[in-house]
């Protein structure tokens, strides 16, 4: 199992702090933030490449740009698709094998249920342009279930993400558990059992607080996430995955991150 960490949470993002936070860390597996901040820029993604490959670094994924609220005005779409586009050519030229995507919906459109599928049709379409312009870069996009937002206003579980991709016949796609969003949903506890039936992409690891209804996104330990428990599932259906920390502290730097990695790999 591969452990990495999110260029999220670091401000500023330049290639420096993260050449940097890996060598403090012993973390050499990255996902990059594509939404705003140094990676998003207009960075040459080849030379950002060389420098990782210089320093044994792998850039596991990517994660796309999203509206604000994962809500899509009819007239930005087009707009909003040519940057999804940009971010899949830079995570082509990285060796990413994913783009981590917020499932946004069209202005206009609301989920109410898989009886009234026919609501969101301009947004399935939406995602399934996703998915066919990640697979024209040699990605799978990962639908990442999301806390409550204008978008979705009772949350996107990891569930309904599955159930939407079937339904909407999304192929070369699968899920990234947030597991901060599972808690900020007070669903933490089922997160074990739907976890061997997920088409699981990656996981962005964090921990939470029980009935807290809060994304948090702690670092793992400091929550009340069972990581024994968890960690024992994935390793036995999910062995390949990334596990990609994503965390929120006024102490993250290298050495956070590489006690968290240590966490995790200790609960296998």
């Amino acid at each position: 199992m591969n452990i990495g960490f999110s260029t999220g949470f670091l401000r500023p993002d330049s290639l420096e702090t993260v050449v940097k936070i890996c060598r403090e860390s012993g973390i050499s597996r990255v996902e990059l933030w594509e939404h705003d901040g140094f990676f998003a820029g207009s960075v040459d993604p080849l030379a950002i490449r060389q420098r990782f490959d210089d320093e044994e670094i792998v850039v596991n994924s990517v994660h796309a740009p999203f509206p604000e609220g994962a809500l899509l005005p009819p007239s930005e779409k087009e707009r909003y698709l040519l940057s999804f586009k940009k971010a899949c050519s830079k995570g082509k030229a990285y060796g990413a094998s994913y783009v981590v995507f917020h499932p946004a919906v069209i202005e206009g459109e609301r989920y109410s249920g898989p009886e009234k599928l026919h609501s969101i049709d301009r947004t399935l379409l939406l995602w399934k342009e996703t998915a066919k312009i990640a697979g024209s870069f040699g990605l799978k996009t990962a639908f990442e279930n999301l806390p409550r937002c204008s978008a979705w206003p009772e949350g996107l579980t990891p569930v309904q993400i599955s159930d939407l991709l079937r339904s909407g016949s999304i192929d070369n796609s699968g899920i990234c558990l947030d597991i901060s969003h599972a808690f900020a949903l007070n669903i933490s506890d089922h997160i074990y059992e739907i976890l061997p039936e997920l088409d699981l992409l990656g996981v962005h690891v964090s921990d939470g607080i029980k009935d807290n209804r809060k994304d948090r996104h702690l670092p793992p330990g400091e929550g009340d996430l069972d990581w024994e428990r968890f960690m024992k599932i994935v390793t036995g259906h999910h062995a390949s995955i990334s596990l990609i920390i994503e965390v929120n502290s006024p102490y993250l730097d290298g050495v956070l991150l590489g006690k968290v990695a240590r966490f995790l790999s200790g609960k296998r």
